[in-house]
């Protein structure tokens, strides 16, 4: 196979090898490679570990909150999770202009409580993090989601007005609906242009076979940008052939753009390509100084009549090629001359 250049060397070639060097164990060393306890106080555990690699001004901060309460009864592991969910949906609003300015989170509940999880630049990490643990701190916490099963409204409110089975976080709960009924109403939202322009995407422009979209991010105002474009076609899943070279087409649009992911990861830019039920979708987002040619070389890239890979798949091992399937060109979608 492509593969079989890459093989296991005999124990004699590897016995005429130069035996490695002994593993370095001075402060240094034990400080680059593992994390190190750099502070302990009562119900806290600090540790850090540098990042030497690429030293890229960037940083990531976990937090766990440990309760043996939060998994101590079906109940409070319920309240757990809730709770996680609750702050979540409480931050969504955040989400996009934190992926803007190259940051991102994370909340989701454990066995032993739940998990805050922040990654990015370091200039503006602390802020991020800030705003998540008081958002997770609000005695308010609310949401507009409802489940759609078992089809009830999730707030804050205890079950039934009592405390008992309440865990560390405990303030999370289900209401009953009496309760939620009883909520003040919101207040009406501003419909002027600004604020339309402000809190969702515009249309901004209409031509046959072409929607454009724009929103502007006002809060972290990083020279940042995200293109998201979606090329939609009936033809994409109306048949198990169509559906299967579609995921095949941005299958290989992804092999081949393999050798950009690095570079555009240094140069502070990522993308995405996969298929829909609609047809298939392309994501770019980082720096506007470059992202448009990030997009280019993208599209270029979809656009190669000669587009090759060299993957082999594992099952049910055949060959991932552009050749239509059993040579002939039935059963082709509106993707497959991409």
């Amino acid at each position: 196979s492509s593969s079989s250049s890459s093989s296991i060397p005999s124990s004699s070639a590897s016995s005429s090898s130069p035996s490695p060097s002994p593993p370095d164990k001075s402060p240094l060393a034990a400080l680059l490679n593992s994390p190190l306890l750099s502070q302990r106080a009562p119900g806290l555990n600090l540790w850090f570990k540098p990042e030497v690699s690429f030293r890229t001004p960037k940083a990531a901060v976990y937090l766990d909150f440990l309760s043996p309460d939060a998994y101590s009864s079906p109940t409070n592991a319920v309240l757990t999770a809730l709770f996680t969910r609750l702050v979540t949906d409480a931050l969504n609003e955040l989400a996009y202009p934190a992926e803007v300015a190259g940051l991102s989170y994370s909340v989701y509940y454990t066995q032993r409580g739940w998990h805050v999880g922040a990654r990015g630049y370091n200039h503006r990490l602390l802020s991020l993090v800030e705003v998540i643990l008081d958002c997770a701190g609000r005695a308010d916490l609310e949401t507009n989601e409802r489940a759609v099963y078992p089809d009830a409204d999730l707030s804050t409110t205890a079950l039934g007005g009592g405390s008992s089975g309440s865990s560390s976080s405990s303030s999370s709960s289900i209401p009953s609906s009496s309760a939620s009924s009883s909520s003040p109403s919101p207040s009406p939202p501003d419909k002027s242009p600004l604020a339309a322009l402000l809190n969702s995407p515009l249309l901004s422009q209409r031509a046959p076979g072409l929607n454009l979209w724009f929103k502007p991010e006002v809060s972290f105002r990083t020279p940042k940008a995200a293109v998201y474009l979606d090329f939609l076609s009936p033809d994409a899943y109306s048949s198990p052939t169509n559906a299967v070279l579609t995921a095949l087409f941005t299958r290989l649009v992804t092999d081949a753009l393999n050798e950009l992911a690095y570079p555009a990861e240094v140069a502070g830019l990522s993308y995405s390509v996969y298929y829909t039920q609609r047809g298939w979708h392309v994501g770019a987002r980082g720096y506007n100084h470059r992202l448009l040619s990030l997009v280019e070389v993208i599209l270029d890239c979809a656009g190669r009549a000669d587009l090759e890979t060299n993957e082999r798949a594992v099952y049910p091992d055949a060959d991932l090629s552009t050749t239509a399937l059993g040579g002939g060109s039935s059963g082709s979608s509106s993707s497959s001359s991409s």
